[in-house]
């Protein structure tokens, strides 16, 4: 059986969980929910946690953003859609997409997945690989005029490295 939370152990929890990395506000909201806290206490821990900057909203978004593009290879779409479930305000989101997503390493980032795939399709995908990359970039949150796009300029690659390697 589980022992209950006091309001101010579960403060402290969540100052030593924002210490060691960012959160966001409904996370943190759940995370008291879960523990058995009382509306009343969670606002008043919530505005404490506030008061002393131990979350913000654009930092978690920023950190965010930079973490799922770079390590999870996420597209802005999915990126997007994930932080609006967390109830982070759209300017918010749009600022950070803008400030830590160049396009010039989106594109790359795209381009480098969609070659790995295309390397790796099975023998149904490569039917209409078009579609298949197209569709594994869309998955993974990257817009579809720009999926298309990479996913012929990737099989174009493809092809003129297997043409060069041939000769």
């Amino acid at each position: 059986m589980k022992t209950q939370l006091t309001p101010q152990q579960a403060q402290l929890r969540l100052e030593s969980l924002c210490a060691r990395g960012e959160q966001c506000e409904a996370d943190l909201r759940e995370k008291l929910r879960r523990w058995g806290i009382c509306s009343n206490e969670t606002e008043k821990i919530i505005a404490n946690l506030r008061k002393d900057n131990y979350f913000d909203p654009e930092r978690y978004c920023r950190a965010y953003t930079r973490e799922k593009f770079r390590f999870n290879r996420w597209g802005r779409v999915k990126i997007r859609l994930m932080l609006a479930q967390k109830r982070i305000p759209a300017e918010i989101i749009d600022t950070a997409l803008e400030e830590e997503i160049t396009p010039q390493a989106y594109t790359q980032t795209l381009l480098e997945l969609l070659r790995g795939k295309a390397r790796a399709l099975t023998t149904a995908q490569q039917k209409q690989p078009l579609v298949a990359l197209a569709a594994f970039a869309a998955s993974r949150g990257f817009e579809t005029d720009l999926a298309f796009t990479a996913a012929r300029q990737a099989l174009n690659n493809d092809a003129d490295e297997s043409e060069t390697m041939d000769t």
